[in-house]
């Protein structure tokens, strides 16, 4: 083997370190970059949780507050007792008028 030869192989070992060198930086670089996308999802889907868990109370503390009012319930049958009431009434009132208009 002569010195070219020699020198070939040194130049083609430098670059292959340099390569490999290259290679690593970035696959440590993307493992970092991996890392932190992964620790964002969590983050993400712990929000999620906490969030649904939130929506999940709500529903059922706006569920109790509408089931716990009974007086409403007994208001509005009062009111619906009363227009109905009224309705009758109206119907006697344009029965008498019709009988009253038709004697004449």
């Amino acid at each position: 083997m002569d010195i070219v030869e020699h020198l070939g192989l040194i130049v083609l070992s430098g670059v292959g370190t340099v390569i490999w060198w290259l290679l690593r930086t970035k696959d440590a670089q993307q493992d970092l970059r991996f890392v932190a996308m992964q620790r964002s999802i969590e983050t993400l889907f712990a929000k999620h949780d906490t969030n649904s868990k939130a929506i999940d109370e709500f529903k059922l503390e706006i569920a109790k507050q509408h089931y716990a009012r009974p007086e409403i319930d007994t208001r509005f049958d009062r009111i619906d007792h009363a227009f109905r009431s009224i309705d009758a009434k109206i119907d006697k009132l344009v029965d008498v008028i019709l009988k009253d208009h038709g004697n004449k």
